[in-house]
């Protein structure tokens, strides 16, 4: 192993007899070598026996003369176990084929014992394990908004404690305004991405589109739609992602983003929620006109998986979504027909999201902080490692730099696709994750779903931003430091 120690234990020297005959032998050859002999005894070193034993001998013209025997023990590394905790059910392969193995590969000073935890359930449990003095050592969080809830409640260690430069490095847009709190930051981004355009370019053909063309604004992307769906009764132009939690704000932030900054779901001082802006009001009105009336899309609760899975029937000409479905789009259709471009143009604005990244966050009172950090800065410290976990989940690299690594490079000549998420992701703007993160994407994302199935914007965003203002007001009036393990701590958590 790399770390291995090695004792040399010397058991036997040459007494003084066997001096005097190399002293008086004056054609004593100088060749010394080393022959294995029966291994005597064994010796317990931590926790493992690895005894060698050898005598070495001097040849000697007539007789042979033993100078010494050596007793080489090999001792085995103390291996300590890093718990890690990981949101993805189906990159659990992935993770453990391409990353685990490789960092155990890498080191022999941990190993890491992988559990599957679901983001749905990451606020439950991680809070339940934080107060039972037993939280992971490790965790990786999908997205911004679980992330800030913890780190905001003092749940994660700073990690400019281990490494005070990290603050400094080239990471892409937004990142650092999005995981740094108070002057520290508290989680490492492994991936990121932004949101692209996938579009199927059989139909593309079949409907008498140009399949290298795609469009450049809304308006053509709407009349692409129109023109897939007349193709049959059970292919749909385009779908859009309906869910009535926290995840729709992040998965039709692209289309929102194409309406301009005035559609930020809080004011910049953070005190006040403006669904109700002229701008919000009329994003919500091209939902209802493209997804509620227009009939080239289905109206049904669906999130990007979902959609991932329906496109790649070969039924469905168009979504956007991130780039971690690209390699899903591929297999299902092909890398000819599995296209990608930059996300069309909106009525006001050409930005995308961006700083929203999985991360790796290493929680107070874990059992081994230390071994938490060495895993994670062996992802975040090293571009080929970042580029493999970047790679594996098929993401954009966190620090700009890395795109150049050699890993990422090879994945970007075989997989050309990823070009419109790195070129996209170069102005990327973040939404929100402020106080009262959880119930205040709640209530958009139930308003999407309002509207898509037929709701009146003003009035169903209305209604909306009055419940997530009064738990946003709601926070600030809570607003304290948390105690993790009391009562108020918990609180705290559950209500960031």
């Amino acid at each position: 192993m790399a770390d291995s120690r090695r004792r040399l234990l010397q058991v036997g020297a040459l007494g003084g007899v066997g001096a005097a005959v190399l002293a008086a032998c004056g054609e004593t050859k100088e060749i010394i070598k080393e022959v294995p002999v029966e291994v005597i005894k064994e010796v317990e070193v931590a926790g493992e026996t690895v005894v060698k034993e050898v005598e070495r001998i001097v040849e000697v013209p007539g007789e042979t003369q033993i100078v010494e025997k050596i007793v080489e023990v090999e001792v085995a590394p103390v291996v300590t176990s890093v718990n890690v905790w990981f949101n993805q059910a189906s990159q659990m392969d992935n993770f453990n084929d391409k990353v685990v193995d490789h960092y155990h590969r890498s080191q022999d000073r941990y190993k890491l014992e992988v559990i599957f935890v679901a983001n749905t359930d990451l606020t439950t449990k991680l809070t339940t394990a934080i107060a039972g003095d037993a939280p992971p050592d490790a965790i990786r969080i999908g997205g911004i908004t679980i992330a800030a809830t913890f780190y905001r409640a003092g749940a994660f260690v700073a990690l400019n404690d281990f490494d005070p430069d990290v603050m400094t490095y080239d990471w892409s847009p937004g990142i650092m305004e999005v995981y740094v709190h108070e002057g520290n930051l508290y989680s490492i981004p492994t991936n990121t991405g932004t949101q692209s355009f996938y579009y199927n370019g059989a139909l593309y053909r079949e409907a008498g589109l140009d399949p290298d063309v795609p469009p450049a604004d809304f308006d053509e992307m709407i009349e692409n739609s129109a023109r897939i769906r007349s193709l049959g009764e059970t292919t749909w132009g385009m779908e859009f992602p309906i869910t009535p939690n926290s995840i729709g704000l992040n998965i039709t932030h692209a289309f929102r983003k194409g309406f301009g900054r005035e559609t930020a779901v809080v004011s910049d001082d953070g005190l006040t929620v403006q669904f109700t802006s002229d701008r919000m009001i009329e994003y919500f009105e091209w939902i209802k006109t493209n997804v509620a009336e227009g009939g080239h899309m289905p109206v049904k609760i669906i999130d990007e998986a979902g959609i991932t899975n329906e496109f790649g029937t070969g039924l469905v000409g168009q979504y956007v979504a991130f780039p971690s479905r690209l390699q899903n789009a591929i297999e299902d259709l092909g890398r000819d027909d599995a296209k990608v471009a930059r996300m069309p143009a909106g009525p006001y604005s050409n930005d995308l999201p961006g700083g929203n990244c999985g991360t790796l966050n290493i929680p107070v009172r874990g059992q081994n902080v230390e071994g938490g950090w060495d895993f994670t800065n062996f992802i975040m410290g090293d571009p080929e490692n970042a580029s493999i976990w970047a790679a594996a989940f098929g993401q954009l690299p966190t620090r700009l730099s890395y795109r150049d690594s050699v890993t990422y490079s090879a994945y970007r000549a075989a997989t050309p696709q990823v070009d419109a998420f790195l070129t996209g992701l170069e102005n990327g703007t973040i939404f929100y994750h402020g106080p009262a993160v959880n119930e205040v994407v709640a209530a958009y994302s139930k308003a999407i779903e309002a509207v898509a199935f037929g709701g009146d914007p003003a009035e169903t965003l209305g209604q909306k931003e009055e419940q997530a203002q009064e738990a946003l007001d709601q926070r600030y009036r809570r607003w304290r430091e948390p105690v993790l393990l009391g009562p108020g701590g918990l609180a705290a958590i559950m209500v960031c």
